[in-house]
């Protein structure tokens, strides 16, 4: 089992028991409902990377959760009752959980889809397929715990399956590739990975989508950002607004485009 290590230097808590138990949690969910997942982002990440000093206690300030989101993807392939199912077991934790948002995002908006036969990446009508290995189960830890995740080399090419990479994110990409160079064996053949190089040239058709991640993520990430600052302080109503205006218009282009 691994250690409970925290970032050195942090500034945030360094008590790791409160998102300790909500991971267990979720772990303990999932595997009695015999759902066929993986935690990928920084678990997946951090898991596979034992040598790095994990800190759960990095906060998401979008939603106010003082911990590091638990991402997770898991089979959505055919889209039956069992699926929906789980997705309301997401609901029913985040509603449940104030510190440890469960983000789902991947699996139920249907960027990845995959099942017992196929997989593909999807934004809209843009279907892209790939091969199925890449969604091999790879065994991770963190914390004492251990669960599944994907294959390094998949981790490294879905961080940017929504497009713009966050400025957060680049410290982890920088040090997969560097791994993955270092450890050849780690990594599958990059021939398996060229859909993922086709889909991330399509999504650039979608140029509303593509222009509303950059500014989203420059309203969230950037401190002391003049547009981040401003979005952060305007009223609730207004935010709530934005956020349906954008969902009508990315949805509207979703239909439109390919």
């Amino acid at each position: 089992m691994l250690g409970t290590k925290v970032e050195i230097g942090s500034d945030q808590p360094t008590d790791t028991s409160a998102f300790t138990r909500d991971l267990e949690e979720v772990i303990q969910l999932f595997e009695s409902h015999s759902v066929d997942y993986r935690f990928v982002g920084s678990l997946g990440f951090y898991g596979q990377n034992p040598q790095l000093d994990f800190n759960p206690n990095i906060p998401n300030k979008l939603l106010g959760t003082p911990h590091r989101d638990i991402d997770i993807i898991y089979a959505n392939q055919p889209y039956d009752s069992r699926v929906k199912s789980v997705e309301q077991m997401v609901r029913e934790f985040n509603s449940t959980h104030s510190n440890t948002y469960l983000d789902d995002n991947f699996s139920r908006d249907r960027w990845i889809i995959f099942g017992e036969k196929s997989a593909s990446l999807n934004h809209g009508r843009y279907n892209v397929e790939i091969p199925l290995k890449v969604f091999n189960k790879t065994k991770a830890g963190v914390l004492g715990l251990e669960y599944p995740t994907l294959p390094l080399s998949t981790l490294f090419h879905i961080m940017g399956v929504q497009g713009e990479l966050r400025g957060k994110d680049m410290s982890k990409v920088l040090i997969m590739a560097r791994t993955l160079r270092q450890h050849p064996s780690l990594e599958y053949p990059s021939e398996l990975y060229e859909p993922f190089h086709e889909f991330h040239k399509g999504l650039s058709r979608f140029h509303f989508y593509t222009w509303y991640q950059h500014q989203r993520h420059q309203k969230i990430q950037k401190a002391g950002d003049p547009l981040g600052e401003t979005y952060l302080g305007l009223p609730s109503g207004v935010k709530a607004l934005q956020r349906k205006v954008a969902a009508t218009i990315l949805a509207a282009e979703l239909q439109l485009v390919f």
